[in-house]
This record gives structure tokens, sequence and C-alpha cells, in this order.
């Protein structure tokens, strides 16, 4: 009698103890994601971190229907597939009881989409799943396809191949291909599939939802499209290494815990020593994008973002400037770079102004005084071409001798016949873009070894912030960044403009580096006559 009482005392507490674990589970998914890690990771102990909480938050935020479009930018080995296509439906299905749900999930490898339908078969099979929420129960489990008996389903695909099924839930995990990102026929292809494929497997357009995680691989990869176009997608961005001016907040409250420039994302799951041997083996471009979400290094390739030097506030006032006058020029010029289309497709009409203006050392330094990129028809980039050099006072006027821009040349040159400005065609012959931005990559500093830095001789406008930081102004930043991003960034109008700007500039002799200015005084000073010396001075 005693032993039966121990033994239905024990039944009772086990039974307790299902309760509390199931009342855990239905509450967050992230008590869901620990108490089910040891059925998939039975050998690797749970390191818990704050990025695995965000991602499961925002889940549970699609779960709610607080979200509907969400993107998240996460390092490889941050859990993300497992958290997202086989924890979260595992955990819609049981614990918050949405048995009905049909999943369709993706990604660019059909190894990782067996994979991932393999994880999660064995978690809603297992004697801890089955025991804690025995109404969800598997009628086919297949490769690539599972189904329970509350009509719920789970079919994976690889990302080439989404077609003709629909779900309650999109899950779409890395769906591009490391080796074929560069390649811009199939990135194109990958973003024309996702917007005319992929957005219509919804079941309901309303209330379904779209899951996009994946590491950046190039700027015009799925992610730069849903944040470039404006799609209404909360965006949770990630980097391994933090960065201050990439801070990321999103609508549900959320907002990146570190605040240190280059704070580790998981220093328990990547230590310093670790990240640093990343970096190293990897190279700075596959780097940033996999690890940073940013494709092309901080620093930058031929023109590092970091290679500009800043015209602020200290500085302007030596000239008796502000921080919103530029010193005084000796030499402005205009550069256009044109399409004038307005299709989405097409690439920008872009306007850079630079402005050559002599130091207190009498070298010349470059101010990029202005630019702009839109979508233009033809009537429209001329005026606002126009309307920049006259607002500027261009000196000269380079238009890029290709179809659109001898167009708008002749155009121009209709309308401005009496302005100060002359205009020019400039024929770039077919040379290389990368060989041509490489002749002018000397004119930005550079950083050396022993933390020194060569200064550079292209200035941007920038502005002292609250927080005593130096930023460079809007339009400024956005020409920065994409020539940071040359050769890999989705667009690079902006950059073909200020490289043949910079060209112009050096060829016509009015940009010269210190190092010229001393030869040619030396040269000067050499070929000067001196008169002879007495061979015997009295």
């Amino acid at each position: 009698m005693r032993a039966q009482r121990s033994s239905q005392r024990t039944e009772i507490e086990r039974d307790q103890g299902r309760g509390n674990i199931r009342a855990r589970c239905e509450r967050r998914l992230i008590n869901f994601v620990r108490e089910a890690w040891h059925v998939l990771e039975p050998r690797a102990q749970y390191i818990h971190s704050w990025h695995i909480e965000a991602i499961c938050e925002h889940l549970e935020a699609v779960t709610e229907g607080g979200i509907t479009r969400l993107l998240m930018n996460v390092p490889p080995g941050s859990m993300k597939s497992l958290l997202t296509s086989v924890m979260w439906p595992a955990w819609e299905w049981g614990p918050r009881n949405l048995s009905s749900y049909r999943y369709l999930t993706s990604a660019f490898a059909e190894t990782a989409v067996s994979r991932d339908v393999r994880k999660m078969r064995l978690l809603v099979q297992s004697d801890w799943y089955q025991n804690l929420w025995p109404h969800i129960e598997l009628i086919r489990h297949g490769e690539f396809s599972l189904e329970n008996t509350l009509t719920g389903t789970r079919d994976g695909v690889p990302f080439g191949s989404l077609t003709s099924r629909r779900g309650d839930r999109l899950i779409l995990d890395d769906p591009h291909s490391v080796e074929k990102a560069e390649s811009s026929t199939d990135r194109e292809k990958a973003v024309r599939r996702f917007r005319e494929g992929a957005i219509n497997r919804l079941n309901d357009q309303q209330r379904s939802a779209i899951v996009v995680i994946m590491q950046r691989l190039n700027e015009g990869d799925i992610s730069g499209e849903i944040l470039e176009s404006g799609m209404d997608y909360v965006c949770v961005i990630l980097p391994m290494e933090y960065e201050k001016s990439r801070h990321c907040v999103t609508d549900i409250g959320f907002e990146d815990p570190r605040s240190r420039d280059g704070e580790l994302l998981a220093p328990q799951r990547f230590p310093q020593d670790t990240v640093d041997a990343l970096k190293r083996d990897m190279g700075a471009y596959a780097y940033a994008g996999q690890y940073q979400q940013r494709p092309a290094p901080r620093g930058g390739g031929i023109f590092p973002y970091n290679s500009w030097e800043y015209w602020e506030r200290d500085l302007a006032a030596r000239y008796g400037r502000t921080e919103n006058q530029f010193p005084d020029m000796d030499f402005i010029l205009g550069i256009c770079d044109t399409a004038f289309t307005e299709k989405q497709e097409n690439d920008f009409t872009a306007m850079v102004v630079l402005g050559v203006w002599s130091d207190f050392n009498q070298l010349q330094n470059i101010m990029l005084m202005h630019f702009w990129q839109k979508r233009l028809k033809f009537a429209n980039a001329v005026e606002e071409i126009v309307k920049s050099a006259r607002k500027f006072k261009c000196d000269r006027l380079l238009v890029e001798n290709k179809a659109s821009g001898i167009s708008i040349y002749q155009e121009m040159v209709r309308l401005t016949r009496e302005e100060q400005f002359p205009i020019q065609l400039v024929d770039p012959k077919n040379e290389d873009k990368v060989a041509r931005a490489e002749t002018v990559s000397q004119f930005f500093g550079e950083e050396k070894e022993g933390g020194d830095r060569r200064k550079g001789l292209v200035y941007a406008p920038a502005r002292l912030q609250d927080n005593g930081a130096v930023w460079p102004r809007e339009w400024a930043d956005e020409l920065m960044g994409q020539a940071a991003s040359f050769p890999k960034g989705k667009h690079d109008d902006g950059v073909d403009a200020l490289v043949h700007g910079l060209r112009f500039l050096r060829a016509r002799g009015l940009i010269r580096k210190s190092a010229e200015i001393i030869m040619e005084e030396h040269r000067t000073l050499l070929m000067t006559p001196t008169a002879p010396k007495p061979l015997y001075p009295c």
C-alpha cells in the first residue's frame, strides 16, 4: 500500500512537472527552445545569447499577428535555421495549438531543406514532445514533407522550385547560393523569383506571414531588394561586431543592447580570437557580407568609407567658415552619369559636384559639394542637372559619352548657350570601371600599420552630433556608402561620376599630391641657374 501511494505521488509530481514545462513553453518560444534543446542536440550544451531571444521575440510577434513580413540578417552559426525552420513551426503546432497551420519552407540548398525537415520530424516524434503535446501525430513524414492528423503540413522545397504550393507561413532561409550571389544574372533571377514567385505563395495575403532569414552576400540580394524597394518589412539586422551607425531598433520595442563599436554578438559562442580568424581566413568582402550583414567591408575596398576627410565645424572655423559654408573654390566641376527612365529596375541618373580649394599650405584638396541620384525621364534629367550646375556655379560640366549621355549633352548645349559653364562629353573608352577607379584611389586616406593614417585629399561635409561624434551629411553618406561597396554594390552611378570627375581634375593638373609638389619644387630648384662661385675666393 505504501509503495502504491509512493508511486501515485511520483506520478502526480511527474504530471506537475510536465504541466510546468508545458505552461512555460506555451508562454514563450525561447522557453520551448531551452526545453527542447536536448532532443535535437543531446551532446551539446545550450549556450544562451540575447540574439537568440531577439529572433524568438520577433517570431512570437509573427505568431501573435503583429508582424506579417519579417526580415532577419544574422551571421552563420546564429541558430537561425534551427530556430526559424525547426523550433518555431513545432512550437506553433504544439504549445500554441496552431496544429492546422501549413508551412512552406525554402533554402537555396536542397540538403539544407531536407536537413530541417528531418530535424522537425525528429523533434515532433520524440518521446519528450509526444508526452507534452500528444495531439500532434504525423501521418506523413517524407524527406521533404510532413503532415499531421489535424491538416497541418510542412513542405520544404529548394528555392528554385518554389511553385504550385502555398502556406500560412513562407520561410525563406538563405535563398541565395554563396557561390552564385556574385553573378548578377543568378542574383537577379533569385530576386525576380522572390518578387514574382514567392510572395504569392501565401494562403491569405493579409494574415499569412513571410519570414526571410539570411546572411548578406551582395547589395543586390533579396535582403537588399526588401530594404531598398520600401517593402513593409520589420527588419532585424544584427552584425557580428556592433556598429553604432547601424544600430538596430524594431517596431516591437526591440533594440540591440550593444553600445560600443566592435562589441561582439555572442562572445560565448564566437570569442574575439575566433572572429579575428574568420576575418583573416574569409577575407574582407566575404566577412563583411556574411558576418557584418553589409556586403562591403566597413573600410571599403577601393574607396574605404573611413578614407574620406570631413569638412566639419572645427576645420571650417580655421577658414572663417561654418560647417554649412564651403571655402573659396579655385574650380568647381559638375559630373553626371545619365540613365533617363523611371523604371525601377534601371540605373539612376546621378550627379556629383566637386570643388577644388587650396589649404594654408597651398595644397589642393577636393570637396564633395553635392550629390544626388534619381530615376528620371529625359526632360526631368536635363532640368535637374542644369539646376544643380547653376546652383553651385560650376566652371565645367562633364557628361559621360554614352547613348543617354549624348542626348542629354545635346539638349543641355541647346538650353545653356549663354551659361558660364561649358559642357563636355567624357569618353571612358571601354576602360574597365575597376581599373578607372584604381587610378584615383590614391587621393583617399589609408590606414597604415601601427594605427597611423595617410591623410586623404577628398572631403565630405559633416555635422557634429549631440553625442560628440562627427557624421557625414545624409546625401554625402549615400555616396560614401556606394563608393565603399564598389565594385560589389547594386548601383555604381554615383561612383562612376566621382571617378570621372577626379580623373578630369587630375589630368588637368588641378589636383596634385604633396609629394608631386615637393618633387616639382626640387626640379625647379635644380634647373634654376646660379652664379658660378670663384675658384679662389678672397
